[in-house]
């Protein structure tokens, strides 16, 4: 399922992946194709069951190999399924367990498919960063003449924000695409067109999505990255089945934060971020509730 799509009543214009169901068909054809984006689970059923379920984390292991159906397992090995449960799929370990899923979720990275415009010489001499990504500079440009770059193709070529980072996610890339779009806009002295540094969106770094129902936002450090060792604090604060809040704190200055669920503090924490005031005096009760970090509009 490859294409334009109507789900949920509303209508979707990037291309959008599902299940092949007949692999024998002879129409389908193994494409090239974008990232999944944010639309891939608008079909499935991501909010979970109200019974609390046991949790198994399988660590130091890989998988061996994948099975569509309890058929296709050799005999060897499914004996040691209860083949009273039925699943979608069936994947097999190094440690020798074979575990039934629902579906697979694989993280894996993004690696810039720069090969489709260089080749095997680079005939056209783009200049390519050690990830292989075209390297452009602040304006989206390429070392070529009137070439430009966007999103997961490409590798940034400026200073960066000490909150920003390159990461190759769908959002960065519509942003870049978006900005990219002004850049070409200002540099070919089209009519209407603006400064493009007013849409330099580059600061601190953004991401939302949504996992099982919970909107997920991402800003600057988040996870730490760039920090040093020394002088950092995290403070979490969870409220049960409703929210999570972590934030990353260097010197008394908010460096990053992960914000699940409904709390919206996401505009407050990203304007902490981008203007890094001292929030010693609040210590470990930054994140209580009696405090209003809103007033620091004010």
């Amino acid at each position: 399922d490859h294409g334009s799509k109507k789900t949920t009543g509303k209508p979707i214009k990037r291309a959008r992946y599902g299940q092949i169901k007949n692999v024998n068909n002879s129409s389908v054809k193994n494409e090239f194709g974008v990232a999944l984006g944010p639309d891939w689970s608008r079909e499935l059923n991501l909010k979970g069951v109200k019974s609390r379920k046991k949790v198994m984390i399988e660590t130091k292991v890989e998988i061996v190999n994948v099975y569509h159906s309890i058929d296709s397992i050799p005999d060897n090995i499914s004996k040691k399924i209860d083949k009273n449960e039925s699943w979608n799929i069936y994947v097999e370990l190094t440690n020798g367990k074979i575990i039934g899923c629902d579906m697979i979720i694989v993280a894996i990275g993004v690696i810039p498919n720069s090969d489709v415009f260089v080749g095997d010489n680079n005939y056209m001499g783009l200049q390519l960063a050690a990830d292989k990504g075209i390297m452009v500079d602040r304006e989206m440009r390429t070392n070529l003449n009137d070439i430009y770059a966007a999103g997961d193709v490409c590798t940034v070529n400026w200073p960066q924000s000490p909150h920003w980072f390159q990461m190759r996610l769908w959002t960065q890339a519509r942003q870049m695409g978006f900005y990219a779009a002004k850049c070409i806009q200002w540099h070919m002295n089209l009519a209407n067109s603006d400064d493009p540094n007013l849409y330099f969106n580059f600061e601190v770094f953004t991401h939302v999505t949504q996992f099982f129902g919970f909107r997920v936002i991402l800003l600057g450090l988040y996870d730490g990255q760039k920090i040093d060792n020394d002088n950092y604090k995290i403070l979490c604060r969870v409220i049960p089945r409703e929210s999570y809040t972590k934030v990353i704190l260097k010197n008394g200055r908010m460096k990053g934060c992960i914000l699940i669920g409904d709390n919206n503090l996401e505009e407050t924490f990203e304007f902490l971020i981008y203007n890094q005031i001292d929030l010693t005096r609040f210590g470990d009760h930054l994140l209580d509730d009696h405090l209003d970090v809103e007033d620091f509009f004010d």
